[in-house]
């Protein structure tokens, strides 16, 4: 082998390398944005869990004793920040509000508003509404 020969493969194989380096850093920066999306996406998925299940209870609550519903003190004030155990690191409050009537068209209506809150990388929120009619 001259030494012409053994120059320029030693270029090709560092070329190659570079080009096997780069097509590799790409791949791995492909794998880690879709771990990340796929991280937001469950985080999303399972506050909208929890504000579901909360407006649910909210539901069965009025279903249960529709005149009641209405006359609680927690009707016409914002909950605290609560936990419920099936959802560990999401915390969740209660919003009544029966004085707006740009957002709640009816005069005998009432919007609720379950916010989630819970800490990714920073804090995160979903809100999830509903109209309860007093009727």
């Amino acid at each position: 082998m001259n030494n012409k020969n053994f120059g320029q493969s030693l270029v090709d194989l560092i070329f190659s390398v570079a080009i096997v380096v780069l097509v590799l850093s790409g791949v791995v920066v492909l794998l880690v944005s879709s771990v990340s999306t796929k991280t937001r996406s469950f985080d999303r998925k399972t506050a909208g869990r929890m504000a579901e299940v909360v407006m649910e209870k909210m539901m069965k609550a009025r279903e249960a004793d529709p005149e009641g519903f209405f006359e609680s003190p927690f009707v016409y004030a914002t909950t605290t920040w609560q936990t419920l155990t099936e959802f560990p690191g999401y915390t969740y409050t209660i919003v009544f509000n029966n004085s707006d009537s740009s957002i709640v068209e009816c005069p005998s209506c009432v919007l609720v508003t379950v916010t989630v809150q819970w800490t990714a990388k920073e804090m995160q929120i979903l809100k999830l509404n509903r109209v309860f009619s007093r009727i």
